[in-house]
This record gives structure tokens, C-alpha cells and sequence, in this order.
């Protein structure tokens, strides 16, 4: 009979919940079309990673761009509570508008960010905004904006990193939230 070493059954156990407490949110309410999508820019990511050359690197590129219009075709482009935590809130001068409000996500082993931009002031959103903190776990409901110009593999969601590699190590969609409430 083999035996077990509980002190590493045990510290394995351990290191995974501490990883799993570094997000900051628990992973067990994201819904499941969330732990769908960003399980799969992970994937392509990982795949990214492992190519032997530019040429295969780039093939899986375009994949994950072409990923997400089939994302799209089957649940489109709005969603309802999916979880992260607020990485930004940004200003103008003056606080007349929201430049930038980021949520990000690191559930399923990728950083991903959900950015939105001009969120004006005395919107509904604006106001509940002016509430939150940087680090505070979130709920969002949001769209996903259209891409922003044409390339020759097209991506159905709007993603503004400036290479390949960003695009899958962390990318950056666009979207325009519709709520965002604290997880409780």
C-alpha cells in the first residue's frame, strides 16, 4: 500500500486556496458563461506560449479573435453579474466625467480587463461609481463594444491591446456597463 504524505497533501491544498483568495473574489459565483469565456483566452494564451514560431504564434491569434464572434453568435454581446474587482477609477479634471473605469478579472488564471470610458457625470452609473473603491469585488453587467476598426481576421469584441501577446496575456475589451453592484 503507498503511503500519503499529508504535510504535502496539506500545503498543496493550501498554496491552491491562497492562490484562489489572491483574486480577491470567489470564483465559485462567476457564471458560467464568464468561466466559459475567459477559460478559453486562457487556453490561447497557454497555446500562444507553447508555439514553436511566430507563424504558429500568430495562427492562434487569429483563432482567439475568431473565438470571440462565435462567443458572440451563440450568447451575444450582453451579460448579467459576471464578477471581478475594480482596478481604476479615473477623472478629467474636475471629475465631469469617468475617463476610465476597469474592472478586472483573474478567475480563471488570466488577467482580464472589462474597461469602459466617458461615463458622464449625474449618470445613474456615474453616481454608483462615485460609491466603489479601487479592490472592491464587484458584480458588472455590461456590453461588449464592437470592434473599434476592421483588420483582416475580424474580432467581434473590441480588444485594444497593441500586440499579440498583450492581446492574450491581458487584454483589454471595451465595453459599456450597464450596473455594477458590490459582491455581498
Amino acid at each position: 500500500m503507498k503511503k500519503i504524505n499529508f504535510k504535502y497533501l496539506i500545503g498543496g491544498a493550501l498554496s491552491s486556496l491562497i492562490l484562489m483568495s489572491c483574486n480577491n473574489v470567489n470564483t465559485n459565483i462567476a457564471p458560467s458563461v464568464q468561466v466559459e469565456f475567459e477559460t478559453a483566452r486562457n487556453k490561447f494564451y497557454n497555446s500562444y506560449e507553447s508555439a514553436p514560431n511566430e507563424i504558429k504564434k500568430s495562427a492562434i491569434f487569429i483563432q482567439s479573435r475568431l473565438n470571440t464572434c462565435e462567443f458572440e453568435k451563440k450568447y451575444g454581446r450582453s451579460f448579467k453579474d459576471w464578477v471581478g474587482v475594480i482596478d481604476d477609477i479615473l477623472t478629467d479634471q474636475g471629475g465631469d466625467e469617468i475617463t476610465i473605469f476597469r474592472i478586472k478579472s483573474e478567475a480563471q488564471g488570466r488577467t482580464i480587463y472589462y474597461e469602459a470610458t466617458s461615463i458622464k457625470k449625474d449618470s445613474t452609473l456615474y453616481n454608483k461609481i462615485a460609491e466603489f473603491k479601487e479592490g472592491d469585488n464587484v458584480y458588472f453587467s455590461f456590453v461588449f463594444n464592437e470592434e473599434a476598426f476592421s483588420t483582416n481576421e475580424k474580432e467581434c469584441f473590441d480588444e485594444s491591446s497593441l500586440t499579440e501577446l498583450g492581446s492574450l496575456d491581458e487584454p483589454e475589451f471595451n465595453v459599456t456597463y450597464t450596473n455594477v453592484k458590490i459582491v455581498k
